[in-house]
């Protein structure tokens, strides 16, 4: 059986995943099969006895990130990362939600939601140390619950940590591992309204994302993992669009 010397094929080589448009056969219109994602880290790619640089200028990279060499379970957010759990999520009466972050920055956003006039609005936050949880109901008087430590690195220690947040008509309630809950009252009667069709974010906004009610806009640098909204958890691959997310790699300090 004859081979020709080399195939006629594009001067592109995808390493990792193919686009997400999928390619064509020059010759023909069957389409390649897209097969799932390279999760990993790949090094010292050698071509015919000539290594190839992947950082260099002449590659294109597309939502890569960073290996590191000791990782555990959670996904990384660098610092200009987010992701977006769903297009469409309704802020509803009630609402509960539950994640784990590793963190040992002070500050940045953990969960963000609100209509463009933000209003109804909800967030989830760490600033200066301390976790605080914010809602407005429809009627742009935006309510809050707090929990405070002893230093502001008391739960940015670089250690795993877990919230659990829960929302029901005027009450807020928020608990930080294993201290007791902390509580926040509206005083501004019943939840007003259902917020349709808006994104909630995770660790992070882009630039034209509504999220006034937040106290900071600086994204989250750290791990999170384990996110739980409504009952339901959510795989990372399932989510409506990620953004620098550095999946299932948790980097651990050596």
């Amino acid at each position: 059986m004859k081979y020709p010397k080399k195939l006629n094929i594009r001067n592109i080589m995808y390493l990792g995943a193919l686009p997400e448009a999928g390619l064509q056969f020059a010759s023909a219109d069957e389409e390649v099969k897209r097969y799932e994602t390279f999760k990993g880290c790949i090094r010292h790619l050698t071509i015919n006895g000539q290594t190839e640089d992947l950082v260099g200028p002449k590659a294109t990279h597309h939502k890569v990130g960073q290996c590191f060499p000791r990782v555990e379970a959670g996904s990384y957010f660098s610092g200009d990362a987010y992701a977006i759990y769903k297009e469409n999520f309704e802020i509803v009466d009630p609402l509960e939600l539950e994640l784990e972050f590793r963190t040992s920055e002070i500050t940045g956003v953990l969960l963000s939601a609100a209509t463009p006039n933000n209003s109804p609005a909800f967030s989830l936050e760490l600033n200066s140390g301390k976790v605080i949880m914010k809602v407005d109901m429809g009627d742009r008087k935006p309510f809050r619950v707090e929990q405070e430590f002893p230093s502001q690195y008391t739960i940015c220690d670089n250690k795993w940590h877990r919230i659990t947040a829960f929302f029901t008509k005027d009450e807020l309630a928020l608990k930080v591992d294993q201290l007791p809950n902390k509580y926040g009252l509206s005083g501004n009667g019943s939840f007003i309204k259902a917020s349709v069709g808006i994104p909630l974010y995770i660790g992070g906004l882009p630039d034209n994302g509504s999220g006034t009610i937040l106290e900071t806009r600086d994204s989250f640098k750290g791990c999170i993992r384990n996110v739980k909204i409504g009952n339901i958890r959510r795989d990372w691959t399932d989510m409506a669009s990620l953004h620098n997310i550095l999946l299932n790699s948790c980097p651990i300090s050596s």
